[in-house]
């Protein structure tokens, strides 16, 4: 990925979660729709129809923004491929999705 394509993402993402008034908004990138949900220093979470780069672009733009990269990923009701963030507490988020019946879910390992 380009740099200017990655500073676009940066923008994007920004943008998206400086216009939210609540903590769940959509966002686009490129022509395909996104989700998010957002409290700002404990959570965050992003859903999208399919896995594939423009899903990568965001999970790295939302990590940039965020400053703390995804805790998990998972697939969601109906397929939807979703990354999550947790700042607070993210062992007790895995073992909330576990019971929860996600049965595909890839930890990813935190860089301090």
């Amino acid at each position: 990925m380009s740099e200017d394509c990655f500073q676009e993402d940066l923008l994007n993402v920004q943008e998206v979660l400086n216009s939210m008034t609540s903590y769940f908004t959509l966002g686009h990138i490129e022509e395909e729709r996104f989700t998010v949900t957002y409290a700002q220093d404990k959570f965050l979470m992003i859903t999208m129809k399919r896995d594939g780069p423009l899903l990568e672009r965001l999970v790295k733009a939302f990590s940039k923004v965020v400053g703390y990269n995804p805790l998990c990923k998972y697939t969601d009701l109906g397929g939807m491929k979703t990354y999550e963030w947790d700042k607070i507490n993210p062992n007790e988020r895995i073992t909330d999705l576990t019971r929860a019946g996600k049965t595909d879910i890839v930890k990813f390992i935190r860089e301090s």
